[in-house]
């Protein structure tokens, strides 16, 4: 072949260009990938802040619910004094007195093991416990301690950016029980194969980044006895 061609065609193929079509074919196939990188990116990153937000709310909820429990477990029963025993309260307060406060939900009122009155319930979207004066009398009737009514609750920064919606506690073996099943969305259990002894917590959270998570608590009252209605429901 003669050089002078060869040397034509080289020139030639060293500046071919790219055409209006294979331009418009690249930008599409690259449209294509950057939509499909993104959907992938997307769910990648949902998921993985949805996982973070389910573990911060489970770690909050094990917190308050193993404080809670820690307390119902050894909550006193005295069939001779019923003052005494563990009830539920379901009246609404609208004022805060040594009776009750504003709740997000209803209220627990037991005596723990060191024979000290006290109510749990939700308030201002954070877990409350308050502990009931303590007033003793001496051999001479005279008032020998005199203890005020205090409030206990977590340090704020336990939640985590969560809140306590609505906190609420039942017998197990009540229909409040089925009642606040339905409320919280968990399946609705069959309250007749629960013993008296059992009492369950509902506590929804929110977070204004993670959204909202529901827990629900089954606790053993060991002091308790197991019979039906041992636990009762303090209606308003």
């Amino acid at each position: 072949m003669d050089a002078s061609k060869t040397s034509v065609k080289k020139h030639i193929w060293n500046h071919l260009g790219t055409t209006l079509i294979e331009m418009v074919v690249s930008f599409a196939l690259l449209g294509i990938f950057v939509s499909a990188s993104t959907v992938i990116i997307f769910n990648v990153t949902n998921l993985y802040y949805h996982v973070r937000g389910e573990n911060y709310a489970r770690q909050v909820g094990d917190i308050i619910t193993g404080k809670i429990s820690a307390e119902i477990e050894g909550a006193l029963y005295n069939e001779r004094n019923a003052v005494m025993n563990p009830y539920v309260d379901t009246k609404t307060y609208t004022e805060a007195s040594e009776e009750g406060e504003p709740h997000n939900g209803n209220a627990l009122v037991l005596y723990d093991k060191t024979d000290t009155g006290l109510r749990m319930f939700a308030q201002n979207g954070v877990f409350r416990m308050y502990y009931f004066p303590i007033r003793i009398q001496d051999s001479t009737g005279n008032l020998s301690k005199d203890l005020k009514g205090t409030y206990w609750e977590f340090d704020k920064n336990i939640y985590n950016g969560y809140t306590i919606e609505s906190m609420d506690f039942a017998p197990a073996d009540s229909a409040l029980n089925a009642t606040l099943a339905a409320e919280y969305e968990v399946a609705v259990p069959d309250v007749t194969e629960y013993p008296g002894n059992i009492l369950v917590v509902y506590m929804k959270m929110t977070s204004g980044q993670y959204g909202s998570f529901t827990v629900c608590r089954y606790v053993k009252l060991y002091n308790v006895p197991e019979t039906a209605g041992s636990i009762n429901v303090v209606e308003p």
